[in-house]
């Protein structure tokens, strides 16, 4: 992923782990989370940014698709890019991968928008994150592409 960040890097604890001996669903999507903080803060949307301009990001859609166990003492490191840019929404993907073996462990891809907290609807992105949004966007594979239309 040429136009990935890193955002999320950590370790898989035998707490994170279900009745099947690999991690539950659940700490996959909180590994994924706590990258979509690290991502909107490195766009531009840090907490301060977030409440100097009265607004508050929600995710309106999230797909999930899970590649292979990760188990007790496993390293991952998640990386994550834009797939596009709308108006309001910014549709992005996070890929979290086993340090160890170089193997995708799972995927998430969210589509997000700002909402202004006083009228609680989407706001436009603002000018300074839609460009530091764009650098991350990555092409769209043929595969991916074909797909889309």
């Amino acid at each position: 992923m040429p136009h990935a960040i890193e955002t999320y890097r950590g370790t898989v604890f035998p707490w994170e782990c279900d009745v099947n001996g690999h991690m539950n669903v659940r700490f996959y999507v909180g590994k994924f989370d706590e990258g979509t903080w690290q991502f909107m803060a490195q766009i531009g949307a840090s907490r301060d940014e977030l409440k100097r301009r009265n607004c508050g990001p929600m995710a309106v859609s999230q797909n999930i698709a899970y590649k292979r166990e990760l188990m007790p003492g496993d390293t991952v490191v998640v990386h994550s890019s834009v797939s596009a840019l709308g108006k309001t929404s910014c549709r992005f993907r996070h890929v979290m991968t086993d340090t160890a073996t170089g193997e995708i462990a799972a995927e998430m891809e969210i589509v997000g928008v700002f909402v202004d907290l006083a009228q609680r609807k989407p706001m436009p992105l603002w000018p300074e994150l839609r460009a530091k949004a764009e650098r991350l966007v990555a092409p769209v594979a043929p595969a991916r592409a074909e797909q889309a239309a």
